[in-house]
């Protein structure tokens, strides 16, 4: 008995640092672990005001989802397109090389150790670096719901 209540204290104890040195080594995806998304806080900027500079999906995964920013799936909540009532996340929407938009949206958020990732984000993120990173990024960010997720 006494055995078992130690391994899982142990458990209890260290398992959250070992999935977080886990995360924070993938450094293709920047740091942080890949729970439901969630945060009661937030910042939501347009893209040209946060990022400047970076026109694509390329731009952006190379010189600012490396430097530790997250680009996931997921939902988010608030009104306007500043708004971070309630929870916030910003997103941008794909579009292809005829300008039309792709349905799949990404999500981004400064990394914060209360930041987590939705569901089959990492997933996403695979398929946007394989096919779309050279496509152009819509130039506002804005509160969105994910589609096709």
């Amino acid at each position: 008995m006494f055995s078992y209540i130690t391994t899982y204290a142990i458990l209890l104890l260290f398992t959250p640092y070992l999935i977080a040195a886990g995360a924070k080594t993938n450094t293709k995806y920047g740091k942080g672990p890949t729970p439901p998304f969630y945060t009661d806080y937030g910042a939501c900027w347009p893209i040209r005001e946060k990022y400047p500079g970076y026109n694509t999906g390329k731009q952006l995964y190379d010189n600012v989802l490396k430097e530790g920013v997250w680009l996931a799936g997921g939902t988010t909540t608030g009104t306007g397109s500043n708004s971070c009532s309630g929870g916030c996340g910003s997103c941008v929407r794909l579009k292809d090389k005829s300008n039309k938009p792709i349905e799949m949206y990404f999500l981004i958020v400064d990394y914060e150790p209360e930041f987590t990732i939705a569901p089959n984000a990492l997933a996403r993120l695979e398929e946007l670096n394989a096919n779309y990173v050279a496509m152009p990024l819509v130039a506002d960010m804005k509160n969105c719901t994910i589609t096709g997720s």
